[in-house]
């Protein structure tokens, strides 16, 4: 058995900022990768609709670890809207003139741009009360920031009365990573003195009382690919799946680690491909776009759409959808052609040569993507873990599902851990002092 300070069980890379903090922290861990086991999803299916905001809630060594394993390519416009008014962009030359012919109530846009600084919390507290007592059609900006990534359903005002939406006016990134960005984490990984092994399955969970003590899974040598079934001790162990991804792993474990059953979600993001013949305003469109239709009804399906280009001729579109129908073939293909008409509406001259239906239509055994959406109730108590040492950092224990809201909880959790290790530290000391002053 192998015993290390921290197990890390994670997919696509998102334990590669974390391991750095807990080797500047004094700490070694273990990581077991088990995006193998969710199944074959693609890398733009692995990072989601959301972008990067490049705000001060996304440190430099954040940041570096993004660029990485990816390519970052900047969008020059910000954080692109295109509602039936006409475009607005975030940035660039064009966005104040933009802004202010939306109509927006101006005190939006100092609320999204907020500092999370408490010293600006009273502020941000009278520019939040101040909105809720705006028409909608003058704030509804304030209402994508909260809900955008969010993973909570909640319809305006309930949305804004709580939280720190996203920083929308940041500078906008789009972030490309590579399939085979695992190979260089593993190096990257031992170069910092931690330990990788890709996961096939997970076999046990070894707890006593209300601490994990081990856990046993079947690991793939990452050069003979032969299989070997190990037992991993540590005293802390950080979960960074989903609760999705954990039931479709080992629905028999979810119950030992989680005090609430898993709930199912409302929505689910997901991934069409269309491809293109050529056409003037997408050849000279910002990287990517949100098109809304009516900003007053629910912000799914074809009614809000993210537009990402993947290559001169092909974009990909982002849409919520309902989670439950996620594998229902005639669901997709009937929501391809409502797609279809609403770009046709925005794009007169667009003409389609080909669709690529989202992963989960092509190809069985995939695990549900991470980016789920739950309504308030179901969400509340998914969080809750049955032991101590065991911290959970699946989207369930988010404010955001983008990175800035995985940073953030991964700070958390990094806090928690010194926190314990340091009063565990001090408890050490304690009682070696008092054996020393007892042998004098």
């Amino acid at each position: 058995m192998l015993k290390t300070d921290v197990v890390i069980v994670t997919a696509r890379g998102r334990h590669e900022w974390m391991c750095e903090e807990l080797t500047r922290m004094g700490l070694n861990a273990v990581v077991l990768d088990v995006g193998d086991a969710l199944g074959a999803w693609a890398p733009e299916d692995w990072e989601g609709p959301f972008g990067v905001f490049k705000s001060e809630r996304i440190s430099e060594t954040q940041m570096a670890v993004l660029e990485r394993n990816a390519e970052l390519k900047n969008v020059n416009e910000g954080f692109v809207l295109w509602p039936k008014t006409g475009p607005l962009e975030l940035k660039g030359p064009l966005s104040s003139y933009q802004f202010k012919k939306s109509g927006m109530d101006p005190v939006a846009k100092d609320y999204i741009g907020a500092s999370e600084n408490t010293y600006y919390q009273m502020e941000l507290e009278k520019e939040r009360s101040h909105l809720l007592n705006q028409d909608y059609k003058k704030i509804w900006l304030a209402h994508l920031a909260h809900t955008f990534a969010s993973p909570i359903d909640k319809n305006f005002p309930e949305s804004v009365k709580s939280g720190h939406g996203l920083p929308l006016f940041a500078p906008y990134v789009l972030r490309k990573p590579d399939k085979h960005s695992h190979v260089e984490s593993k190096k990257q990984l031992e170069a910092l003195g931690h330990f990788y092994h890709p996961v096939k399955s997970i076999k046990s969970f070894l707890s006593a009382g209300k601490k994990l003590e081990a856990i046993e899974c079947e690991t793939r040598d990452t050069e003979s690919a032969s299989l070997k079934t190990r037992k991993f001790e540590a005293n802390y162990f950080i979960w960074l799946l989903s609760r999705q991804e954990t039931e479709f792993l080992a629905q028999q474990w979810s119950k030992e680690l989680f005090s609430e059953p898993t709930a199912e979600p409302l929505w689910t993001w997901t991934r069409y491909r269309f491809n293109f013949k050529a056409c003037r305003l997408l050849d000279t469109a910002p990287e990517a776009f949100f098109i809304i239709h009516d900003m007053y009804l629910s912000w799914t399906h074809e009614n809000f759409m993210g537009m990402v280009r993947a290559s001169k001729n092909a974009w990909d579109v982002w849409v919520k959808i309902a989670f439950h129908r996620r594998q229902d073939k005639s669901y997709l293909q009937s929501l391809s052609l409502l797609i279809e008409s609403r770009l046709k509406d925005r794009i007169s001259d667009l003409q389609i040569s080909h669709v690529e239906y989202p992963q989960n239509f092509v190809h069985d055994g995939l695990a549900p993507s991470p980016f789920v959406v739950y309504d308030e109730k179901s969400f509340t108590n998914l969080k809750q873990t049955r032991h101590s040492n065991f911290l959970f950092g699946g989207v369930e224990s988010q404010g955001q599902m983008d990175w800035t809201g995985f940073f953030e909880r991964q700070n958390q959790i990094l806090r928690d851990v010194i926190t314990d290790v340091m009063r565990e530290r001090e408890k050490s000391e304690s009682k070696l002092a008092s054996h020393n002053e007892e042998l004098r």
